[in-house]
């Protein structure tokens, strides 16, 4: 549940903040998850990173009622990040 009502316009404004803030995620969108007494939106963006390999970039931005971003970090992703991607005459 939560913590306040939330709707596509509320996630959208939060959305073009982040994006203020990092371009990069304009074409992605959030999972949205409750951090009473905030939101927090997830992207989570493969990146690629040299020798053919693709890193997942998990980018979390905790909102708080008002639509204001409290803090913004972003990791690398858990788990099998990196993975080798095979070109077409491979």
């Amino acid at each position: 549940m939560m913590p306040f009502p939330i709707d596509d316009a509320f996630i959208e404004a939060a959305h073009q903040r982040v994006v203020e803030q990092m371009p990069e995620l304009a074409a992605h969108q959030p999972e949205v998850r409750p951090s009473p007494p905030n939101v927090l939106l997830i992207y989570t963006v493969p990146t690629p990173v040299p020798g053919a390999l693709t890193m997942m970039r998990i980018t979390r931005a905790v909102v708080n009622k008002k639509g204001k971003i409290v803090k913004l970090s972003t990791s690398k992703g858990a788990g099998p990040a990196l993975r080798v991607e095979l070109g077409a005459g491979s």
